[in-house]
């Protein structure tokens, strides 16, 4: 493993191409695509990349095929300044941009699917706990948009936002497509297999079509358990479909429609025992003892509705989702509350099993109205209203068992806990362009938001002392706001300066002896420079951005005799750069390479924490960085071999704030990736591995309630896979 001080070999690879050349924070869908025509729409309006006053990278739904990616873990590192730290299983994720976070949950990072968001807005749910890891084969890009977002996304966007943008049904082009695959992984008992469908089918010709895909993965397990006699206990299914549908009502109404499931059954969790000090496996290289079954299951239904109106001076767009999603967890934490059961029964076991099982359902409506003035060359406006209603069911439970399993009589459960929430959120918004010349002109956003919570809780079981009701509300009003200057001295170039805000929302708490009524929103502001455009004809694109973020009013959890809850403490600093750079060097050739640097750190004692000023935050690497290439050739008519390989770099980072004496310090990693692929005709097949050098590398804390076990999440060993794509 490196050092964690730099980022080892891409520096010496390509240290000299980003010290003479800004990089570039894209990854075009194909070879010869520049920044000039990738198009997103991270300002809710379609523009240039290059274009836009803000630091985004894309990735395309066609790379992440060809590299084989199932996660987002499996290609963070190609995004510069973030962080996905997986929680031992698809589906159970947290997700870190520039350096924010606290490690102890609360959205901090928004995701989009098109033009609605998901999961919950606050910190009742956990829900930062759980995010969507969508398979690729239905992904137009990944919009990776990096700051905070508060004033066109709103609420719980501090970090960022991930937006995937899926692909459209086509009124234009019958299209079919099935596909399927095996891979094999290091140390797994089994193969794993997937298959996959599409169809796009215009029902009338330029006006009307309809696209439907669907896709099953079973994913073999890596992990051991050796008290159970189980191998590869972490297997995992993923499936899932898609309906959308385009109307094209009149010259000037678009519609769209879409209805989205997925689920995910793990068996287990990704997750193995370590020495605390030395961080070498204490059971073997991938094995975690344990006497409980640990399932995870994640059911997502989505449906969106989506309008465009051109009403000549403006247009109109509504966007409108509803979504509902649950996530159950089972985790075994005999180790810390098995030896509690002789306190409360003395006839109970010493050595008794406990499992903590977590049951979230969400269900969420949204609505966006906004009106988007035309192109200008001199002013161009936006202005929107949005709401959400969302409905949390929060339950957890501890279970007491006997060391045979069965229930011990007099405590089981041992707790429980049924936490219904709602939050309900209004929000008007607005910003204004102004050009004073083609080269230069400036914006300006603002955002007022009001958001009220509805909080229950009931309590029961021994370790509680019996049942007992909590009935609190809260609400709060937050003005979010961005600026943003952008010169433009050619037509090939842009530099800019951004000022923006995010904020998180509070919420009441739980009547505790020594614990606030109420915790107040955290907030932070972002200031930022940024510089992106190409060279050479096209030939070369680059980006560069610096950042500095002013965080404050941090919500932190804090621990009283009493129980948890949480409290506002502290501030918080970060800062750093993120760059990139891609060439073209030659036909069918492409190389891209960026990096990142943060440093994110409290700027104030934190006492409930037992954290200092000046810690490092947790999740977040000092360095990331990542190198790839991509080359195909024609072989002939309808011929095509195309090959690839990339290194991706992260850095050391802590699972903890850095006082706390539970933080451990994951060691840097790097990983190398490959693939290969030929193109006949309609038929596409790939060969693909990922982590090639099977680097035994780390990304997070899989149960700090562990007891004395340190238990790390792992990245998955050396995985090879095969896949065949046919079009027709």
């Amino acid at each position: 493993m490196s050092d964690g001080k730099t980022p080892g070999i891409l520096f010496m690879a390509g240290a000299a191409a980003l010290l003479a050349v800004p990089a570039v924070a894209q990854e075009p869908a194909g070879d010869g695509v520049s920044g000039d025509e990738i198009v997103v729409t991270a300002q809710k309006r379609e523009e240039r990349l290059r274009d836009v006053p803000a630091s985004i990278s894309v990735l395309s739904g066609d790379m992440l095929e060809a590299s084989g990616s199932r996660s987002l873990a499996d290609f963070a590192t190609h995004i510069p300044g973030l962080a996905v730290n997986s929680g031992g299983t698809p589906g159970k994720t947290s997700i870190v941009l520039r350096g924010i976070s606290t490690g102890s949950g609360g959205a901090l990072v928004g995701t989009y699917l098109d033009d609605t968001p998901l999961g919950t807005s606050s910190g009742f749910a956990r829900g930062s706990s759980f995010q969507l890891d969508l398979m690729p084969y239905d992904l137009d890009r990944l919009e990776v948009l990096r700051g905070p977002q508060g004033t066109l996304y709103g609420a719980s966007t501090m970090g960022g936002l991930l937006k995937y943008v899926l692909r459209a049904a086509d009124p234009g082009d019958l299209e079919m497509r099935a596909g399927g695959g095996i891979e094999s992984i290091a140390n797994s008992g089994r193969l794993g297999w997937g298959t996959r469908g599409m169809v796009n089918v215009p029902l009338i010709a330029d006006t009307l079509a309809v696209r439907v895909s669907g896709f099953y993965q079973d994913n073999a397990g890596w992990i051991d358990n050796p008290a159970l006699g189980i191998r590869n206990e972490n297997g995992s299914v993923q499936k899932g479909g898609r309906a959308a549908i385009f109307w094209q009502a009149t010259d000037r109404l678009t519609v769209k429609a879409s209805a989205m499931l997925q689920d995910i059954e793990s068996d287990g969790n990704a997750a193995i025992q370590l020495d605390a000090v030395t961080l070498e496996p204490t059971i073997g290289k991938y094995s975690r003892a344990h006497a409980l079954a640990e399932p995870y299951s994640q059911k997502l239904r989505y449906y969106a509705v989506s309008a465009d109106w051109d009403v000549d001076f403006a247009t109109v767009t509504s966007a409108t989702s509803w979504s509902r999603s649950r996530n159950i967890s089972v985790v075994d934490e005999s180790a810390l509350y098995g030896p509690l059961f002789p306190d409360f029964d003395p006839a109970a076991p010493a050595d008794g099993l406990s499992a903590f099982t977590l049951d979230v359902k969400l269900n969420k409506f949204t609505q966006e109205l906004r009106i988007a003035s035309p192109k200008s060359d001199r002013f161009e406006w936006l202005v929107g209203g949005f709401y959400t209603d969302e409905d949390v069911l929060n339950r957890q439970m501890l279970s007491a068992q006997n060391p045979d399993g069965t229930p011990i009589f007099s405590l089981d459960p041992f707790a429980t806990v049924h936490w219904p929430t709602s939050y309900r959120e209004y929000a008007a918004f607005g910003n204004a362009t102004y050009k004073f010349s083609p080269a230069f002109d400036i914006t300006g956003g603002i955002r007022f938001s009001h958001n009220s919570q509805d909080y229950v809780q009931d309590i029961d079981g021994p370790v509680f002392g019996g049942f007992s009701r909590t009935a609190l509300k809260s609400s709060d009003d937050v003005t979010t706001w961005s600026a943003s200057a952008r010169f433009r001295p050619n037509g090939t170039s842009t530099l800019y300066a951004r000022i923006a805000s995010g904020y998180r929302p509070g919420g009441p708490n739980a009547p505790l002896i020594g614990a606030p009524d109420s915790y107040a929103s955290d907030r932070l502001t972002n200031y930022e420079v940024g510089y992106k455009g190409s060279l050479l004809g096209g030939l070369v694109d680059y980006d560069l951005s610096a950042y500095y973020i002013a965080w404050s009013d941090i919500q932190v959890p804090i621990t009283l005799p009493t129980g948890s809850s949480t409290a506002n403490g502290g501030k918080a600093s970060s800062r750093g750069f993120e760059a990139s750079l891609q060439v073209r060097p030659a036909r069918g050739l492409r190389v891209s390479a960026n990096t990142s640097y943060t440093d994110a750190r409290l700027d104030s004692d934190v006492p409930a924490l037992g954290a200092r000023d000046g810690d490092r935050l947790p999740d977040a690497a000092r360095w990331t960085a990542a190198l790839s290439a991509e080359y195909s050739v024609p072989l002939g008519d309808d011929n095509e071999l195309s090959a690839g390989a990339s290194y991706r770099y992260r850095g050391a980072s802590l699972t903890g704030l850095e006082s706390i004496a539970s933080t451990v310090r994951i060691p840097s990693q790097s990983i190398v990736d490959a693939h290969v692929g030929l193109t006949t005709g309609p038929i596409t097949g790939r060969i693909f591995v990922r982590n090639l050098l099977n680097e035994r590398a780390y990304t997070t804390f899989f149960d700090p309630d562990a007891g004395s076990s340190t238990l790390l999440v792992p990245v998955q060993p050396r995985t090879v896979g095969l896949s065949l794509d046919a079009r027709f």
